[in-house]
């Protein structure tokens, strides 16, 4: 629950078009709120959305859109076990058995930031959970695991 972190991937995929955000804007251009300097009036006349898209990511101050709710809820692991009945193993050296199946990292049950784990983070340093970085999805895994005691 909670936290925040800055998402630069998102950034660069607005900036590059490859996010669906960056459509707003593309054929008519942006009209940002305020006054024309030029007319002393507000501001009627579109700017392009790549240079707005540019301005917003790469300048000296904190793009706000691109802050993240870090809340999730995640289905993180998730082990059924099958315990093998001991009359199955009633005439061998085996004393129990048990075959599972695992998968890991299944799905977000709730996701606040979407599209991007809050989890695949910058590095693996003290700072890096604050910060996402163009990150690859985390890795979905399945499994299966044999338990065999003598």
């Amino acid at each position: 629950m909670g936290g925040e972190y800055y998402s630069y991937g998102r950034g660069y995929r607005l900036f590059f078009g490859t996010d669906a955000r960056s459509l707003v804007g593309r054929e008519s251009g942006i009209i940002e709120e305020g006054i024309n300097e030029h007319t002393g009036f507000v501001n009627d006349s579109p700017t392009s959305a790549m240079l707005k898209q540019f301005t917003d990511i790469f300048s000296n101050e904190i793009a706000t859109d691109l802050i993240l709710d870090a809340t999730n809820v995640k289905l993180r692991e998730v082990a059924l076990t099958f315990d093998l009945p001991r009359k199955m193993l009633k005439n061998t050296f085996i004393q129990s058995a048990a075959l599972s199946a695992v998968g890991r990292n299944l799905l977000f049950l709730y996701n606040a930031a979407g599209d991007i784990d809050p989890e695949a983070t910058y590095s693996s340093g003290p700072t890096s959970t604050a910060f996402e970085h163009s990150s690859l999805p985390s890795t979905r895994s399945y499994g299966m695991n044999l338990k065999i005691n003598f």
